[in-house]
């Protein structure tokens, strides 16, 4: 996979409930929240000086994120997300 560039964040979403999960009920874990990891982030946010902004997450970070929030996308058979960072709501 080649480099994610600028302020967007990659992540891999994730199908299957994982043990210290956060539980949600059906409705809104369907229609308006997701779990993933984040896969690769570029370089950060810029900022309106110039500066380049660090993210708050890091790679392999697990996330509870906005479904409508970033671009699905498949690559190898596999789903992601490309975002930004103000999508993600939580690192679990």
């Amino acid at each position: 996979m080649k480099k994610i560039v600028g302020d967007k964040i990659l992540v891999q979403e994730q199908q299957k409930e994982q043990s210290g999960s956060i539980i949600l009920p059906e409705t809104a874990s369907s229609n308006f929240l997701k779990e993933g990891v984040i896969i690769d982030l570029g370089s950060g946010a810029l900022t309106f000086t110039g500066e380049i902004r660090p993210f708050q997450v890091k790679k392999n970070d697990r996330v509870l994120y906005d479904s409508g929030s970033g671009i699905p996308i498949e690559i190898d058979g596999e789903k992601y997300v490309l975002m930004k960072e103000d999508g993600i709501i939580a690192v679990l």
